[in-house]
Formats: structure tokens, C-alpha cells, sequence
């Protein structure tokens, strides 16, 4: 956006933008944010595209369209695509460049007066929800949720800077973070703009057959695995009830002993196509809970996975590679930290004390734990299985 907006900053609460403000714009030019031509834009655009978590979508929604260049990148990855601006100059230069698309649908809609019929499994607000006050955002949020499918996606990338809008970008995430159900997936931070990918919390009726089923765990041990409810708030937050108590027998205990005292073993985590991820990891294995806690970026693949997925298994084994111990169990995460006094870090200074003892210098380490958005994987233990030791 080469010229995102004139003007000083408006706080949040302001009214809407007025229709005339765009119209005045687009009397100046048809492409008054020069979305076609601008290299930052270009930019913005592919880290959006690249962002999104799945391959292919059956029904997407991208309401503010303006000149449709975002929406020519999106109808690669969609069966479907509804694309809408309430200006006629828009609709026409969107129309225009889509032409040649399969499956876009360009119309003349204000939102969220005209929110379309239907479901959507993917929305996308690309510079457009800073323009409602935040009462106006907070409503098209509930318009979102009621059009989304289970595991739905919405994302939203806006301009950091200073505008005229009712909202700035920031504050704008932040009142959409907050819509109930909502799992962060992708968080993208710069000083120019923010992008932020969420997914609903798919319900657990609908988990069987759409790549969610969570199973109980195998070898007959008959501890079926908890419900994940998943919380709304400006960073994932999962919580879940508690797993029916694991008691490990006489023959399991050699094994979570072992592992009680090591600190270093391999994470299994599920892709989205079923597939394991594996990743090398420190963690802390607490026998009073029966559960394991290991510190991770809110950014890696494996938290996403979790996120999408609450299941993991801990690999552990000897040195002489002889003795090995698996753990499986389901997964809650802490916030991600996001101040250095909030409970996300206060749980990752505890596991760095437990492992490691005191830190040098706890301020600097509490402003990396915000920095690096890290937060605490928990997984609670019903299952273990391995080669005792020797």
C-alpha cells in the first residue's frame, strides 16, 4: 500500500468510514492504493497466498476485493470464489482481471449489510476490517462464523502505519482474535503490516471423516482420549478436560522411569496429510501428573500441528540404543507469551527452573520467551509402550 492513508491516527471507536471516502478516491485513480503495481503489495500478497495451511479450498469469500489482484491469486487454490467490493469501479476492474479464472464470481456487495448465503471454508480480509468501528468488526466476526464450515480458515492482513480508518491494523486483529473459537494457525509480524491465519475449532461431531478423527489409544489399554475444546484469545489457547488418570502397571513403570530421567527425546506430531513429523526436543516428564512439557515456538510446524491435531507421542531411547520409551498422549498448549508477566511466561520460567536451574538474567530471558512467541506443549500421558532397560 504505497499510500495507505492521510491523516493522523483514530482511535478506536470512531465511525465508520464513509462511502465518500472511497468514492473520492477512486475519482482520483482506479487503483488508488496501486495494489497492481506496488512491489510492497506484491510482497504482501505472495506471503499471504504462501500462509495459507491447506491446498485447496471449496468456497472461499474475500469481501473488500478492490481491483482484484489478491483475488486472481487465490482462485488457484479454490474450487470456488466469491469476491465483493461496494465500489462499481472496483467490481469492474476485479471483473476485468479474473475474467479468466474458473470459478470467481465478481459482485457488488456492501458488507456486512449484504453478507452472501452459504458456507465458506475459507475467508480472507486483506486491508478492509480497519475501515469498520470496532462494533462493526465484532458483527461481521458473527457473520463469519455463522458462513463457516467445520475447519474453516479466515485470514487477515492489514497495514501497521498510521491511518485516518476507525481502527488501526493492530487493533483490528486484535478484536477478531477474540472471536470465539478461533485457533491461531499463522502469526506474520513486520513494522508495515500483520497477518494472522486462524481456524475454527472443529467440533468433535465432526471430527470422523474430514482428516480431525482423533482414535483411542491402540494396544487395548482402553483409555479413550479426552475432549479438546479450544478457547478464543488473541494467541491459541487449548485447553481440554482431563484425561481419564494413567497408572502405569507393574511392567510400564521401568519405562517412565526412564524416561522421567532424561531430558531429551524426539516429538511426534500429524501433519495434515497423516503423516508423522518428527521433531529433537528438550522436555520435563512430571510423574505426579503423569505428563510431559516441552517449550516450542508458536511459529514451527509441529505446534500448527497441534494446534490442528491434539495428539503427540515422545520418543525416548538410551544411549547404546537399547532401551526405548514411547509416551503418547493428548495435548494442551499454553497461550503464547506475549508479555513478560503473563502466565505463558510464568509457566516457561517454572520448566526452565525445573530442567535447568536459575538463569543469569530472568529479564532478558522473560523478553526472549515474548519475543520468540514460545509457549508450554503439555501432553497428558495414556499410553507408554517400548523395550525396558537391561
Amino acid at each position: 500500500m504505497s499510500d495507505p492513508a492521510p491523516g493522523g491516527e483514530v482511535a478506536a471507536g470512531a465511525a465508520p468510514t464513509p462511502r465518500s471516502y472511497f468514492e473520492d478516491l477512486y475519482r482520483r485513480g482506479d487503483d488508488p492504493w496501486e495494489f497492481a503495481t506496488s512491489a510492497y503489495e506484491a510482497r504482501k500478497y505472495a506471503i499471504t497466498l504462501a500462509s495459507l495451511p491447506d491446498d485447496r479450498y471449496r468456497r472461499a469469500f474475500e469481501p473488500g476485493c478492490s481491483v482484484g489482484v489478491l483475488t486472481e491469486g487465490l482462485a488457484a487454490r479454490c474450487d470456488a470464489l466469491l469476491a465483493v467490493d461496494h465500489m462499481d469501479e472496483a467490481v469492474a476492474a476485479a471483473r476485468s482481471r479474473t475474467a479468466r479464472c474458473p470459478g470467481v464470481t465478481v459482485e457488488r456487495r456492501t458488507i456486512p449489510a449484504e453478507w452472501p448465503e452459504g458456507s465458506f471454508d475459507l475467508m480472507v480480509l486483506s486491508e478492509v476490517a480497519y475501515y469498520f468501528d470496532g462494533d462493526g468488526l465484532r458483527r461481521l466476526m458473527v457473520l463469519a462464523s455463522a458462513s463457516a464450515g467445520p475447519g474453516a480458515v479466515i485470514v487477515a492482513v492489514h497495514w501497521r502505519g498510521v491511518t485516518d480508518y476507525p481502527l488501526t491494523g493492530d487493533q483490528a486483529h486484535a478484536i477478531m482474535a477474540a472471536t470465539p473459537d478461533l485457533v491461531e494457525v499463522v502469526h506474520h509480524l513486520e513494522e508495515a503490516f500483520v497477518l494472522d491465519v486462524w481456524r475454527y475449532r472443529v467440533p468433535d461431531a465432526d471430527r470422523t471423516g474430514t482428516g480431525h478423527h482423533r482414535s483411542t489409544p491402540r494396544s487395548g489399554w482402553g483409555r479413550p482420549a479426552g475432549r479438546t475444546t479450544v478457547v478464543a484469545g488473541v494467541d491459541q489457547h487449548v485447553t481440554s478436560q482431563p484425561a481419564p488418570g494413567f497408572q502405569p502397571t507393574v511392567a510400564e513403570q521401568p519405562l517412565i522411569d526412564f524416561v522421567a530421567g532424561r531430558h531429551a527425546g524426539v516429538l511426534a506430531t500429524i501433519r495434515r496429510d497423516g503423516r508423522p513429523q518428527l521433531s529433537n526436543i528438550n522436555y520435563l516428564y512430571q510423574p505426579d501428573g503423569q505428563r510431559v512439557r516441552i517449550s516450542v515456538t508458536a511459529d514451527r510446524a509441529k505446534t500448527r500441528n497441534l494446534v490442528r491435531d491434539p495428539r503427540a507421542s515422545l520418543h525416548v531411547t538410551s544411549d547404546d540404543f537399547w532401551t526405548w520409551a514411547v509416551l503418547s498422549g493428548d495435548v494442551t498448549l499454553s497461550a503464547a507469551a506475549a508479555d513478560p508477566g503473563d502466565d505463558a511466561v510464568e509457566e516457561l520460567v517454572e520448566l526452565y527452573r525445573l530442567l535447568q536451574g536459575e538463569h543469569p538474567d530472568w529479564d532478558e530471558y522473560r523478553h526472549v520467551m515474548v519475543s520468540d512467541r514460545r509457549q508450554v506443549v503439555r501432553i497428558a500421558v495414556n499410553e507408554a509402550y517400548g523395550q525396558v532397560p537391561r
